[in-house]
């Protein structure tokens, strides 16, 4: 389970987002989801969210296209936005970078969450 120590779980934090575990493993999470079980009984979707120019924002942005839902308006830092990510500026501070979480699981089967 991720440390007490708050300096020790954004150091865990930093290692999983720079050596995440192979993308076989990824998923969108709960939100996406969600969505997208929504829209595959038909009903019309809409999310609001954060998904950065960075490699998980990508992996987000790609599942959506192929389930066919992604409409995707990205917002800068300076209020300007694009549509799917053009001309987006990467890393505007936290703008730049998709929020993540990891399910870290134990020998035992326990779960618990670490995110950004």
């Amino acid at each position: 389970l991720p440390p007490a120590d708050v300096h020790q779980r954004r150091e865990l934090l930093d290692d999983l987002t720079s050596n995440p575990p192979g993308r076989d493993a990824w998923e969108v999470g709960g939100n996406g989801n969600f969505l997208i079980a929504a829209a595959r009984m038909g009903l019309k979707v809409g999310v609001l969210g954060h998904a950065g120019n960075d490699q998980y924002g990508i992996f987000m942005e790609n599942v959506l296209q192929e389930e066919g839902l992604l409409q995707l308006e990205r917002i800068t830092s300076n209020g300007s936005s694009s549509s799917n990510g053009e001309d987006s500026p990467q890393g505007e501070g936290n703008l730049g970078s998709t929020l993540v979480c990891f399910v870290l699981v134990d020998a035992n089967g326990h779960h618990t969450f670490c995110s950004s």
